[in-house]
């Protein structure tokens, strides 16, 4: 294999060894990358701009455009990756060493109840069209789905009519359209969902919910249509706002959030999708137990 010069062809290098078989949003993850450090430094990057002090510059560029440490961190560890690479096939000789940032724990955020009313109500009086769907239609469908099943977008979108019988009411996902690939997942739909996505079939398309725009475009819209509903439409409100909001209720009403979307950790399931304004606090707060120093 030929050295290459630039990370581009380091990219397309790795991908063919590596990323033969991931997820399309895996090679997307380190197409941004790229696209950042070009942004950052004006040109297209080459090998050997690679260095310790070079990727912990990238990441203050990028958490100065406003951007997250988590963020950051995701950029260190694509070029992390790519750079290693070049190092096992012997291009460079000196291996990353930088350290990630410390990442602050947020507390999840999930819809609350008069706020999924509004959005489902503002999706039911959407105007135009996706493809030969109407919109309302489609949207509603969409979270019709994910609030069932708390599936991610990803998952959702590769949807099939294969993969839902309208006569049992279930919906399967393959492993292969999953995050971790590992294994298919059944689900029950409501019979509301059930009906919505009978008439979504009539229009005959193989794919459930098939998009004639570009992929940056849904994550625009969808921002639009949080926007013009009054809701909140800011990065913790996308798509994933209603899969930690399916969990967060699911588990408030007494199921199991970590077996319903499929983590092997209940830590995760608790750090990163269980509102706690939703499903209740483990311990209480100092004001509701403690007695008050002045008074009786």
């Amino acid at each position: 294999m030929v050295k290459p010069k630039f990370l581009g062809q380091l990219l397309d290098a790795y991908s063919a060894k590596h990323l033969r078989w991931a997820a399309k949003s895996t090679l997307k993850q380190y197409t941004v990358t790229l696209r950042n450090v070009t942004k950052y430094l004006g040109r297209p990057a080459v090998i050997t701009d690679l260095s310790d002090d070079f990727v912990q510059d990238v990441m203050a560029w990028f958490i100065n455009r406003g951007r997250t440490q988590r963020g950051a961190n995701k950029v260190r560890s694509n070029l992390h990756c790519l750079w290693s690479f070049a190092c096992r096939m012997g291009w460079l000789s000196k291996w990353p060493d930088s350290k990630p940032l410390k990442e602050p724990q947020r507390i999840p955020t999930a819809w609350t109840r008069d706020e999924l009313r509004t959005l489902f109500e503002t999706l039911a009086l959407l105007l135009g069209t996706v493809g030969p769907i109407p919109a309302s239609l489609w949207w509603l469908a969409l979270h019709a789905v994910i609030w069932d099943t708390a599936e991610r977008i990803g998952a959702v979108r590769q949807l099939t009519w294969s993969d839902i019988s309208l006569t049992t009411g279930r919906v399967t996902f393959k492993a292969e359209t999953r995050k971790n690939k590992t294994r298919d997942r059944q689900h029950a739909l409501h019979p509301d969902t059930v009906a919505i996505l009978g008439r979504l079939k009539q229009f005959g398309c193989p794919i459930v919910f098939p998009w004639d725009r570009s992929e940056c475009y849904l994550w625009l819209k969808y921002k639009a249509i949080l926007k013009g509903a009054g809701l909140p439409h800011g990065r913790g409100h996308a798509f994933h706002c209603m899969r930690k909001s399916s969990a967060s209720y699911f588990e408030a009403s007494g199921g199991d959030a970590t077996k319903l979307l499929d983590h092997s950790s209940r830590a995760v399931t608790t750090r990163f999708y269980l509102d706690p304004a939703i499903v209740g606090k483990e311990n209480p707060h100092p004001c509701e137990v403690l007695f008050r120093p002045t008074g009786s």
